[in-house]
């Protein structure tokens, strides 16, 4: 009975420590796959006001959805859509520190005012009105 035990033991301890044994690192995004990010990133940019599907940025760029998702958080540390919100909010500060009102800076964004209002006390934990033209 011993001997069996050890010689089972024996057996599994490589199997284990095959499957305890830390796997190669995430891949590394490959050079059509950082142009594409970029490309989208790109088209995101171009217009905040417009919100892409990943599913049709994906087909411009040419990329399958799973890449572009991935390597798109790899290189800005966030997916296509939170990078598009944090454009929209940087964009819409900006804007309202021009001295425009909320109704014409949601406008820009691609925001209904009301939608602008709840989304910029989300991000910044403020309203859009409390920024003023600073003098």
């Amino acid at each position: 009975r011993y001997y069996f035990k050890k010689r089972v033991q024996d057996l599994l301890f490589p199997y284990l420590l095959r499957l305890l044994a830390p796997g190669p690192g995430p891949k590394q995004p490959t050079e059509k796959e950082l142009k594409a990010v970029y490309k989208a990133e790109g088209i995101i940019i171009e217009d905040i006001s417009r919100h892409y599907q990943i599913s049709e940025l994906a087909r411009k760029v040419a990329l399958n959805e799973f890449d572009l998702k991935a390597v798109f958080k790899k290189v800005f540390g966030m997916g296509p859509y939170e990078y598009l919100i944090k454009q929209r909010m940087k964009n819409a500060r900006l804007l309202l520190e021009s001295g425009l009102s909320v109704k014409e800076v949601a406008a820009k964004t691609g925001y209904r005012p009301t939608d602008l209002t709840t989304a910029f006390i989300k991000y910044y934990g403020f309203t859009p009105s409390s920024v003023k033209k600073k003098p």
